[in-house]
C-alpha cells in the first residue's frame, strides 16, 4: 500500500480513534513513510488491557509480540483475534517472565534476534491480590489491626515482582532496541507504556492495599524513568495511563474461548458516577495508547482512563508521528506517516 503514496502527497485523513463518522478529517502532507517497519511488544498480551492493547496496534499495520507465561492464552488470543488483522498487522506470541532479571533479558533477546527496533513497549502484566481483606467489619483498634495483618507479606513481594520490579526490567532490558527505533525514524522517539491503575491514586486500599500500592509505585517508576531515559543519547519516552474498571480476568475472574471478559454495564451510571454509563471498553484503551505511542512531545505523563475521558497534555508544533486513514479515493487505507501538528 506504501507505493501509492509518495512524500509530499496532500492527503485527506481521520485522526487516530476518528473511526466514527462524526470525527472530521483533516488534510496534511506526508512528509515520511514507515509503513509495515512498526514495532511493539505488549506483556501480558494474551487477554484483558494487554489484549486490547495488542489489537489496536496490529490493526494499524503493526507487528506486536504478545508476551505471556501461559502458551495457551497467547496462542488462543491468535487464533480469536490474530487472524484478520486489518494493514498487514501481526501477533507473533513469547513465552516469558518479566518478573525476574533472566526472564526479562532472555524475551529482548529472542526479539533483536528477529527485530532492529522496538518502537513501543507496553508494560501491562499484572497481578492482583488473591484474598482482600475487609477492613469494613473492623469496629475498634485492635480488631481493625487484627484485618491488616491478614494481608500476607509474602504476596507483597510477589506482587511487587510483577506489577513493579518487572516494569523496570523490561524498560531496562529493550532500551537498546527502543533507542534504536529512536535513531530509525527521524522525528520519532521509541516509548514505553506501563499501564498502572485508578486504584494506585485511590486514598482508600479497598481491600487489596499490595496491589493498590504496587500501582502507586508504578506511576512514580514512570516519573523516575522519563527522566533518566529523555537524555539526548537515548530519547526514550515514558508515560502511563491508569485505567479505571475494565473487563479483564484481574476484575471478572475469567475470559471466553475468546479471550475476552465481560462486565456489565448496569450501575455504571448513577451508582458509579460513570458519564458513559459503561466500564472501559477496548477502543478507550487503543485511543489512549495509540495517542501515547505516537505524539513525541508527551513524556513522564500519567493519563486516566475513568469517569471522563483521557486528556492528554497540550501539543507543541513539532514535527509528530501519527496513524491516520487515508480518504483520497482510497478509502480505509492506514498509514504511518508524519505531518505537522497544530497547537492546541
Amino acid at each position: 500500500m506504501a507505493d501509492q503514496y509518495q512524500v509530499g502527497d496532500r492527503v485527506e485523513y481521520r485522526p487516530i480513534g476518528g473511526e466514527n463518522d462524526n470525527v472530521s478529517t483533516s488534510t496534511g502532507e506526508i512528509v515520511e513513510i514507515t509503513e509495515a517497519n512498526f514495532v511493539v511488544v505488549v506483556t501480558g498480551g494474551g487477554t484483558g488491557i494487554g489484549l486490547m492493547t495488542a489489537q489496536a496496534f496490529a490493526n494499524n499495520g503493526a507487528r506486536v509480540y504478545i508476551v505471556g507465561r501461559r502458551q495457551e492464552a497467547l496462542d488462543q488470543a491468535i487464533k480469536a483475534h490474530g487472524q484478520n488483522l486489518l494493514n498487514g498487522g501481526k501477533f507473533i506470541p513469547i513465552v516469558g517472565d518479566t518478573s525476574h532479571k533472566e526472564g526479562a533479558i532472555k524475551i529482548a533477546q529472542e526479539i533483536a534476534s528477529k527485530e532492529k527496533h522496538v518502537n513501543v513497549l507496553i508494560n501491562n502484566a499484572g497481578v492482583a491480590t488473591k484474598a482482600r481483606i475487609d477492613v469494613s467489619k473492623a469496629e475498634d483498634p485492635t480488631s481493625f489491626s487484627e484485618e491488616l495483618l491478614r494481608s500476607d507479606e509474602n504476596e507483597w513481594s510477589s506482587i511487587y515482582a510483577v506489577n513493579v520490579v518487572g516494569y523496570y526490567l523490561m524498560t531496562a532490558a529493550f532500551l537498546p532496541l527502543l533507542s534504536a527505533a529512536t535513531k530509525a525514524v527521524k522525528g520519532y522517539s521509541g516509548c514505553v507504556i506501563n499501564i498502572a491503575s485508578i486504584s494506585g491514586t485511590t486514598y482508600l486500599s479497598q481491600g487489596q492495599p499490595a496491589y493498590n500500592v504496587s500501582k502507586a509505585a508504578v506511576t512514580h517508576l514512570t516519573h523516575i524513568m522519563a527522566g533518566e531515559l529523555s537524555r539526548p543519547s537515548f530519547k526514550v519516552r515514558v508515560n502511563a495511563i491508569s485505567p479505571g474498571i475494565f473487563p479483564s480476568e484481574m476484575t471478572t475472574k475469567d475470559s471466553g474461548e475468546d479471550q475476552k471478559s465481560h462486565i456489565p454495564a448496569e450501575g455504571f451510571g448513577e451508582k458509579k458516577g460513570v458519564p458513559a454509563g459503561r466500564p472501559g471498553k477496548d477502543d478507550d484503551i487503543a485511543q489512549a495508547v495509540l495517542l501515547l505511542a505516537t505524539n513525541t512531545y508527551i513524556n513522564g505523563q500519567n493519563g486516566s482512563l475513568h469517569k471522563q475521558q483521557f486528556t492528554p497534555i497540550l501539543f507543541a508544533d513539532d514535527y509528530g508521528l501519527g496513524w491516520a486513514q487515508i480518504f483520497n479515493g482510497r478509502s480505509g487505507d492506514n498509514i504511518l506517516f508524519y505531518r505537522k501538528r497544530k497547537k492546541f
